[in-house]
């Protein structure tokens, strides 16, 4: 697992986010959400402007505007050597300060996302905000 903050402005982040990733995958695994360890679950978290979230909001999404976090799953096809990788987290810390949101609900909000959960429909919806809640409970007694 690796967080990269692509902008020295973020670098600040880092650590925080390192310990919080460490704990997600934890919770995920401890609550049966596939066979992950903190060792062998592997994905990136990047901390990124508002230039370049937007740019690959627009890339993959087709949605011309800044966000907040975005969530790429491994290709299907990827190979898997020795650790199951996830996929990239993209967090913009600018554009979550500005709207008043918490980095760390955010993160978990896009490891969810690569996990599977998603909020196409009302049902996914719920399903994921109960486990997002029950996630930041655990994460911030």
């Amino acid at each position: 697992m690796v967080v990269v903050a692509l902008d020295k402005r973020y670098k600040k982040f880092e650590k925080d986010l390192t310990s919080k990733t460490e704990k997600i995958l934890l919770f995920l695994k401890k609550n049966g959400f596939g066979k992950l360890t903190t060792s062998g679950a592997r994905l990136e978290i990047y901390l990124v402007g508002s230039a370049r979230i937007r740019k690959l909001n627009r890339q993959y999404r087709g949605k011309d505007a800044v966000t907040n976090v975005l969530a790429y799953g491994a290709p299907k096809d990827f190979p898997q050597i020795s650790s199951r990788f996830l996929g990239e987290v993209y967090l913009c810390p600018p554009y979550i300060k500005k709207r008043g949101e918490n980095i760390q609900s955010l993160l978990a909000h896009g490891i969810l996302h690569l996990m599977g959960f998603n909020h196409v429909s009302v049902g996914d919806r719920m399903t994921m905000e109960k486990t997002e809640k029950k996630l930041l409970t655990w994460l911030n007694p």
